[in-house]
């Protein structure tokens, strides 16, 4: 997983800041609304980050979406379980003390 969060997480942590400075706009402008009203151009800008943002994220969800469902450290229980059993029958685990010695038979 924490491959997955350094490969992956630096794209979500920029939408994050993203989101962050809109809201940050937001609230330094409803802070002064009774000084001065927002401008079109400001309310563009606005609008525009927001339609960026979302477009943005919807895309990186989309994304991250198939990188985990083709991904191969998420399986079903059952798939888990039948690997547990191949396993099983495929190998025996002993434990040799150091200067021993142990012969496998094929």
């Amino acid at each position: 997983m924490e491959e997955q969060r350094q490969r992956y997480g630096p794209p979500l942590y920029s939408l994050t800041r993203m989101v962050l400075f809109i809201r940050l706009f937001l609230s330094l402008a409803w802070q002064r609304f009774e000084a001065f009203k927002l401008n079109r151009l400001q309310i563009s800008v606005l609008e525009e980050a927001v339609d960026v943002y979302t477009t943005e994220l919807q895309r990186f969800i989309n994304f991250i979406s198939e990188v985990f469902a083709n991904s191969p450290f998420f399986i079903s229980a059952e798939d888990a379980s039948m690997l547990e059993m191949r396993k099983n029958d495929e190998y025996k685990e002993i434990t040799v003390p150091a200067g021993k010695s142990y012969e496998v038979c094929s």
